[in-house]
């Protein structure tokens, strides 16, 4: 996970618990993916949009982060890891 060097290890499981639910997969099995670029993988069960808009969260880690650093992110977040 080179690419997300700016994201904090909290942000980066945060997210990473977030998508695990989202996307019915287990959180080693998306890092697994991620660290090994297959987004084919991670994108499987989502729409054509949304699979555009986690391609390009994955290549820009800036967006990731600015995502996280929304409030209203922080609240899903919040409430998914409860």
């Amino acid at each position: 996970m080179n690419e997300f060097n700016n994201i904090s290890n909290e942000q980066m499981a945060k997210l990473l618990s977030v998508a695990s639910k989202k996307l019915g997969k287990s959180e080693a099995e998306l890092k697994s993916h991620i660290t090994e670029n297959n987004i084919e993988k991670l994108s499987e069960k989502l729409n054509d949009k949304q699979k555009a808009q986690v391609t390009d969260l994955l290549k820009n880690p800036k967006k990731v982060e600015e995502m996280l650093s929304n409030p209203a992110v922080r609240a899903m977040i919040s409430k998914f890891m409860k």
